[in-house]
């Protein structure tokens, strides 16, 4: 039996170990694992914060969130959002990710128009929902 779809969200402080290589090697790995557990979702970083948006099984995203509150290139880990969803709002993209820093989106994956339109929607704060979880990603991408 398929486990329910969940969405997790969590910010962490960038470790100082982390730079730009470090970063590729994050978003490759995560790229690849999220396609084999089928999580899909975004990553979106400045010089000093992450922050990550993600959707899958309840028991993936468990998994997933115990070994990046393991991983030394996070620090102060915290949990911000861990709720059941009926559909998934980006389920081609097995991680895009935006640099806060220049305002460049990369999307890392099948881009869908309506995942794109979606997507748009909330960077122009025209996608109207009450959901906190969709709250918290507007947060992040519009004005950090």
């Amino acid at each position: 039996m398929k486990s329910p779809l969940y969405r997790l969200l969590y910010t962490s402080v960038r470790a100082s170990i982390c730079e730009a290589k470090c970063l590729d090697r994050i978003l490759q790995k995560a790229q690849h694992n999220n396609r084999k557990y089928q999580i899909t979702g975004i990553l979106t970083y400045t010089q000093h914060r992450f922050f990550q948006y993600l959707e899958g099984g309840q028991q993936e995203l468990e998994q997933l969130y115990q070994a990046i509150q393991q991983d030394e290139r996070h620090q102060a880990v915290t949990l911000q959002d861990f709720a059941p969803i009926p559909k998934r709002l980006f389920p081609y993209w097995q991680m895009a990710h935006r640099d806060l820093s220049t305002q460049e989106i990369i999307l890392s994956s099948r881009l869908h128009p309506h995942e794109e339109e979606i997507f748009q929607q909330i960077l122009s704060t025209s996608l109207q929902s009450n959901e906190k979880g969709l709250s918290i990603l507007r947060h992040f991408l519009v004005y950090d």
